[in-house]
């Protein structure tokens, strides 16, 4: 369970009672400008089932957050068989998703970023086939699937642009949609007005001054300072909202993104940049789909930077580049492909040297996730200097999630009907991950004294704690310790 799991919970409550009459918080509360729709979902799909339990609330939150993952996941599929036309490519594409380790750890239980990930994947499908072939079928589906995206996240506002963008450029490079302009303006003005009534009606707080309240959305986006707490990065904790460096976001993905697919994506990067300098009317009329997927990646990552943009827990929260990133990735393998084919000599040696390194780097991926699970969100490349170099340089488990684990292990050897327990640094509510039994026994302390245990997860203090502790118990992630339990009675 994540620290961010009661609050993401908590905007679909506000905003359910709100609909339902039972309290105008909404309007008031903090986070009232967060995109609520897939939250609303959940809260009421809990509502449906009747479901009262904190773990069972949780668990259904996950499961919900998963299947929309794994939707997502064939419409990745069908996305890049568009682009590429090969299935053996296409299916490449959900397996890299699949064995990326932290997006496959976070799809089982973030709603806060991957709601928009998978949203971002469906939203980017829906635009390609309307762009493809815009009729107002296709363009009523964008809309919807833009829409839920907006209102998951609202940087999700660049596929509206890019639709729009593509849209007017596809009329002025084609003759027959420059021939059927009026036809196609109206087509367009189908799919943004239908994107506009979407989102107010998926988005209560607008239903009062719509465009007031979605600036004032887009704005505290723009400069979200909120949280305004330190990170620990290249060894230094900094201030989240005033002294992250412009490299922050890069340097994460770099370090926590399988290095064949950052390999793969530097020579798909290189190769759509020079397909375009070399024949830009060529390019856009077989390669559209690259400038998409390089635009989906880029545009984000460029904002963040120029707009100084508050990011923390590493880069989880523009997470939905990162399909943007395998499908670039895939376009260097497939040029990749293609080149060696046309070698007449060597060609079978340098498959085989090639296929050597990616298996190499695939295996060591699958075995971390294998011999690590369920922490496949704490992974690190080779880039990071292994996990003690990691756990030294940057935040860990960040959203404490190795607690549950060391409560299951306090439930289990320690026999006390009260148990009072100090987080450092944590939230209490993790406890509500545990069966009510076992739920009901733990005492949560604010400060250390009076706690029988305290579980620290290393967040502000990466060093481990003086051998006068008494440790009994201790999660571990290729020889790095991640969690600890300490008993002082």
């Amino acid at each position: 369970m994540t620290w961010d799991d009661p609050l993401a919970r908590r905007i679909g409550l506000t905003t359910y009672d709100y609909i339902t009459g039972k309290s105008s918080e909404m309007l008031t509360y903090a986070d009232r400008d967060y995109g609520p729709i897939f939250e609303l979902v959940l809260v009421v799909g809990e509502k449906l089932l009747n479901v009262k339990s904190p773990q069972q609330i949780i668990f259904l939150r996950h499961f919900a957050v998963f299947a929309l993952f794994f939707m997502s996941s064939i419409f990745f599929y069908k996305l890049a068989f568009h682009r590429f036309g090969n299935r053996l490519f296409a299916l490449l594409a959900p397996l890299f998703l699949m064995l990326s380790p932290r997006i496959f750890a976070d799809s089982f239980y973030n709603t806060k970023d991957m709601a928009p990930f998978s949203a971002m994947i469906i939203a980017t499908y829906t635009m390609v086939c309307y762009l493809n072939t815009p009729d107002r079928k296709r363009a009523l589906a964008h809309a919807l699937a833009s829409a839920f995206l907006v209102v998951v996240r609202l940087p999700g506002l660049i596929v509206v642009v890019l639709t729009v963008g593509l849209y007017f450029l596809d009329m002025v490079m084609t003759p027959q949609r420059r021939q059927q302009w009026r036809g196609n303006l109206k087509i367009l003005g189908t799919y943004g007005g239908s994107f506009v009534l979407l989102m107010i009606l998926f988005w209560p707080y607008l239903w009062i001054n719509p465009v007031g309240h979605f600036f004032e959305a887009f704005a505290n986006m723009s400069r979200f300072t909120r949280w305004d707490d330190t990170v620990l990065y290249l060894g230094t904790f900094v201030k989240a909202a005033r002294e992250l460096p412009l490299h922050y976001a890069l340097v994460w993905i770099a370090i926590t993104t399988p290095l064949a697919y950052l390999a793969f994506f530097l020579l798909g990067t290189g190769m759509i940049i020079w397909r375009f300098i070399r024949n830009p009317l060529e390019f856009f009329s077989k390669y559209r789909d690259d400038l998409v997927f390089l635009s989906w990646f880029f545009i984000p990552i460029v904002s963040v930077i120029v707009f100084h943009s508050v990011l923390y827990d590493g880069w989880r929260h523009i997470y939905f580049i990162y399909p943007a990133l395998i499908l670039i990735a895939l376009v260097g393998l497939s040029a990749l492909w293609e080149g060696v084919k046309t070698l007449k000599k060597g060609r079978f040696i340098v498959l085989g040297v090639l296929g050597a390194l990616v298996w190499m780097n695939m295996s060591s991926v699958v075995s971390f996730m294998v011999l690590y699970h369920p922490y496949q969100n704490l992974y690190f490349n080779l880039l990071a200097g292994g996990m003690k170099n990691a756990k030294k340089n940057f935040d860990l488990d960040y959203w404490g999630l190795t607690f549950r684990k060391g409560l299951e292990y306090i439930a289990a050897t320690d026999k006390d009907k009260k148990i009072p327990v100090f987080f450092s640094f944590g939230f209490e509510n993790n406890i509500d991950v545990l069966p009510d039994a076992d739920r009901g026994r733990f005492v949560p302390q604010d400060k250390p004294e009076g706690a029988k245990y305290i579980l620290t997860n290393f967040r502000w203090h990466p060093q481990e704690y003086g051998e006068e502790l008494n440790r009994v118990y201790a999660v571990a992630v290729d020889g790095a310790i991640v969690m600890s339990v300490y008993k002082f009675y």
